[in-house]
């Protein structure tokens, strides 16, 4: 990645991302009163018809903005409104965000 594509992603992060919510997603999804409302940000179904044990599930979870949070959905990652909070379903972990496939995509089209 160029110089300049990796410095346009990490400004994306700062602005965009707000802070990481893994462990209160976690024991949200523990909750029966919160099961439903947080599932969409752990397991990404796609084929509600099938019992695939492939389907992605969320490694990490990040508040972000509403700007964000439009633009991962029409990359097709999980997001979803819980409690008030735009929440992104991270699939995968163990490198900066703004490694991400997905945040650079967004960011070089964002330019």
């Amino acid at each position: 990645m160029e110089r300049n594509e990796h410095k346009i992603s990490e400004e994306l992060v700062g602005k965009e991302i707000k802070s990481c919510v893994s462990y209160l997603i976690t024991r949200l999804a523990q909750h029966p009163d919160f099961m439903e409302e947080v599932l969409p940000v752990c397991i990404q179904d796609q084929d509600s018809n099938s019992d695939n044990d492939d389907d992605p599930i969320a490694l990490e979870h990040w508040i972000v903005s509403d700007y964000l949070a439009d633009r991962l959905q029409e990359q097709g990652e999980m997001v979803a409104n819980v409690l008030g909070m735009q929440v992104w379903g991270r699939t995968c972990t163990g490198q900066a965000i703004a490694l991400d496939d997905v945040i650079r995509k967004i960011a070089k089209e964002s330019r």
